[in-house]
């Protein structure tokens, strides 16, 4: 293959993901880091008949992150939404991106059992798991909610009022300003 070659979409895709992690948190566009992590959980989705839909007002929406990072959250997010769903049937997993005054919010939301009321305090602590013994540290929501807040953003849960649980990621928006704003998804 020749470096000069024009790659298209999906050469251009692999190159801003394989490209070193920076940490600081700048203008990104989200779609192709929100595509990413749901190629990345493709595989698990379709073996348990899981879909994964995305909701955007806008694909061109931007935010203050750093794109693989960003990616690297999104997929411990529908990996663990996957995951809660398990083997039950008609699983259905969401993505929702919508924009706020001064912050843009992506919520992952699953139709799984829900968290339980006594988890939800401790979800973001390290070494904490709801996961059988030997599948899982404790560590991935707390690296999350700490990459998150690196962009200056934040990482939250909730169980949503159906049923299954909704993790949503908070960013600066290009003209965010100092106000405390939150926006649900």
């Amino acid at each position: 293959l020749n470096p000069s070659q024009d790659l298209g979409f999906e050469g251009s895709f692999f190159k801003l993901f394989a490209r070193k992690p920076t940490g600081a948190a700048r203008l990104i566009a989200l779609k192709p880091a929100i595509d990413h992590a749901r190629m990345v959980v493709t595989g698990t989705a379709q073996m348990r008949q899981i879909d994964i839909d995305l909701e955007m007002q806008d694909p061109e929406m931007q935010a203050m992150a750093d794109p693989t990072l960003l990616g690297q959250v999104l997929v411990n997010l529908l990996s663990n939404a996957l995951d809660a769903i398990g083997d039950r049937a008609n699983g259905r997993v969401s993505i929702k991106v919508a924009r706020g005054v001064g912050l843009v919010a992506i919520a992952v939301a699953d139709n799984g059992p829900g968290l339980a009321s006594e988890v939800l305090p401790n979800l973001f602590e390290p070494f904490f798991t709801t996961k059988d013994a030997g599948t899982g540290l404790g560590l991935g929501l707390t690296i999350c909610e700490g990459i998150v807040r690196e962009f200056g953003g934040s990482l939250s849960a909730r169980n949503l009022p159906d049923g299954g649980a909704e993790f949503t990621i908070e960013l600066k928006a290009p003209d965010a300003d100092s106000g405390e704003a939150h926006v649900r998804v």
